[in-house]
């Protein structure tokens, strides 16, 4: 019934306003990026796994849970899809210690304990797969043009993150480390105190994505999690590397609790986030076209930087800024094209889904997690 399809998704945009909102993967310069196997605890967690291929509904699946256990007072962690901003790839019910994700590819997820902890859904016994076979030839060269072009944009992707890390390099040159590790250990000393009890868990997601619409930053995130809110301003991530490798490193000493945001353009290379709940403090980067909202005062990475060194380096950084800026809005560009010949599979897949055994595959998944919800 399309009226109580259009109903929950209002619901559900009602949720966002409190709902914690990240990408669980990311388009980078390294590749597709992967936090999924962040998304949950084996040894704690139960966890659903959907499979099935486009169109089986896995994200409107996913809102609907959320908007059922909302009801029941869970707030939801939401995880959206880096090639389509307004698709659902995971959620997280912190409360119920339980969560949903999308397991197909370029995620694919594997139980680790089969049963124990996680299920797998198979959405694909939902197809009415006569009728697919019929759309074979079509399909086909539909799911090859997704594929050259998601290819195309990595190209550009990739390119893009070479002038970021050359940017990066050169301001490294002209930051004062010591100085930058000093001011973090005083901000360590000052928010996170002493060690805990018990070991924290570490998990990685982003808070910003290249997405189809450009690049998409959850900017509320982490005001949604924190009280008090640290920004960072670092145009090229010199100095703000530094500082949240220290937080970081003093975090897993202290044994808190935390999520860890690698940069969406290249996660290996630098960490932009570190949001504690549990210390409610989150430390975050600012940098040209990710903004992070906060009530606190916003720290200059200028303060750690010999500006008269960096002056030498201004026609590259220059260069490299508008260059990089032009190859993203060229890869959001073809991952939209990329987006739009998904529709039409999604059109083809819709068309031979039986929903009404999708939905009550659903509903048991809904009735376990709110069992168990104390």
């Amino acid at each position: 019934n399309c009226s109580g399809v259009f109903f929950m998704l209002e619901k559900f945009e009602k949720i966002r306003e409190f709902s914690p909102e990240f990408f669980a993967g990311a388009n980078s310069a390294e590749g597709f990026f992967s936090c999924f196997d962040s998304l949950y605890d084996p040894e704690k967690d139960s966890f659903y796994i959907l499979k099935g291929g486009p169109g089986t509904g896995k994200s409107t699946l996913m809102k609907r849970l959320s908007e059922k256990l909302y009801g029941k007072g869970e707030v939801p962690e939401l995880f959206y899809c880096s090639s389509d901003p307004d698709s659902l790839d995971a959620v997280r019910f912190l409360k119920a210690h339980s969560g949903i994700a999308d397991g197909t590819a370029p995620h694919v997820m594997d139980p680790i304990y089969p049963g124990v902890c996680e299920r797998v859904v198979a959405l694909g016994d939902c197809f009415d797969c006569e009728k697919l076979g019929k759309s074979r030839k079509e399909l086909t060269e539909l799911y090859k043009a997704c594929t050259r072009l998601h290819k195309k944009a990595s190209r550009f992707i990739r390119a893009a993150g070479s002038l970021a890390d050359d940017s990066f390099s050169a301001d490294c040159a002209c930051v004062d480390f010591d100085k930058a590790a000093e001011f973090a250990e005083r901000l360590c000393d000052k928010f996170l105190g002493k060690k805990i009890e018990g070991e924290g868990k570490q998990r990685k997601a982003f808070l910003s994505g290249i997405t189809p619409k450009g690049l998409v930053t959850f900017s509320k995130t982490p005001q949604k999690l924190c009280r008090r809110v640290v920004v960072i301003e670092d145009a090229f991530g010199g100095a703000s590397s530094v500082i949240m490798s220290v937080i970081e490193a003093r975090v897993r000493r202290l044994g808190l609790d935390a999520v860890i945001c690698p940069c969406a353009l290249n996660p290996s290379r630098k960490i932009d986030h570190v949001l504690i709940p549990e210390k409610d403090i989150a430390f975050c980067t600012a940098a040209p076209g990710i903004k992070i909202d906060t009530d606190n005062k916003i720290i200059h990475a200028k303060r750690f930087e010999n500006t008269a060194e960096l002056g030498r380096f201004s026609s590259r950084l220059r260069f490299n800024k508008r260059a990089s800026a032009e190859l993203l809005k060229s890869a959001s560009a073809i991952l939209a094209q990329a987006k739009a010949v998904h529709d039409q599979i999604e059109k083809r897949y819709v068309e031979a889904m039986d929903f009404t055994k999708q939905t009550a595959m659903g509903d048991s998944i809904f009735g376990d997690i709110k069992s168990r919800l104390k």
